[in-house]
């Protein structure tokens, strides 16, 4: 590991494992809603939303709509070629192996479930067995000024920031789940889109297991970044930032640290 990459890990880690926030464990957020999108007027700096078309998988790659054939065949081929990365590599640490058996081994049925079910891997029950539906992608929220942004990963386009009336026009007829982090301060919730804000224009990397890695993100990788480092915490209370696999969006929607502000229901089979 070069200087500077060992530098830039050992100062997230340590960023991340010192508090500057120290209300995480507040009750919950407002009352709840039940609208199938929230109004923009309740948008707040630092809140996240999770967008699902109504009873459809949401495609791995956070693209708007619903997951077409074409999604078993990219994630096939990606998979290929980050298998090779790592066979290209002169030496390989233990992470290295242990991650490339498990990469190696795994189906694209397994990995809907892994991913967008949140499963343990070692307890998955057939795909389609009792035929879910899940949540799989998750925007950071900017407000201030004359209306609130977007930012957010997405395959194809990188980090993005996008109004919100724009989003909402290019995502018709998706259900959006709205969340919120419990018992941080306005000002340090209002850090986490300026991070996110930091990185727009960086490639989408599905395929970067190392949540410390600002070359490349995924939708909800950008959010367990920016929430590190806009408050020295680790949404999901794991501050160690290379992972063996992804760090999911359903992973973030069940963190005892967010609480829903807009719920259009049960996210699982809405």
């Amino acid at each position: 590991m070069s200087r500077t990459r060992r530098e830039m890990l050992t100062s997230v880690l340590a960023l991340c494992a010192t508090s500057t926030v120290d209300a995480w464990n507040q009750p919950p957020c407002g009352s709840g809603s039940k609208r199938d999108a929230p109004d923009a007027t309740s948008l707040a700096a630092g809140d996240f939303l999770w967008p699902k078309r109504p009873r459809a998988i949401v495609p791995y790659s956070s693209q708007p709509g619903a997951a077409g054939s074409k999604e078993r065949q990219n994630w096939e081929a990606e998979k290929g070629r980050y298998l090779k990365t790592l066979e290209a590599k002169p030496v390989l640490t233990a992470e290295d192996k242990e991650r490339y058996k498990t990469v190696q081994g795994l189906t694209y049925d397994e990995f809907l479930i892994l991913y967008l079910n949140d499963e343990d891997p070692q307890a998955m029950t057939p795909f389609g067995a009792i035929a879910p539906f899940y949540v799989g992608h998750v925007g950071i929220v900017e407000a201030g000024g004359n209306e609130p942004h977007v930012i957010e990963a997405v395959m194809g386009k990188g980090v993005q920031r996008l109004s919100y009336a724009a989003w909402r026009k290019g995502r018709q007829g998706e259900l959006i789940w709205h969340g919120r982090l419990k018992g941080v301060a306005d000002d340090a919730a209002a850090k986490i889109p300026q991070v996110a804000q930091t990185q727009v224009g960086k490639p989408y990397d599905f395929w970067n297991f190392d949540l410390s890695d600002d070359q490349g993100f995924y939708c909800s990788k950008l959010a367990w970044y920016a929430v590190c480092k806009a408050t020295a915490r680790a949404l999901d209370d794991n501050n160690h930032p290379r992972r063996r696999l992804w760090y999911s969006p359903k992973q973030m929607l069940k963190s005892q640290h967010l609480c829903l502000i807009n719920s259009p229901g049960n996210y699982t089979f809405r």
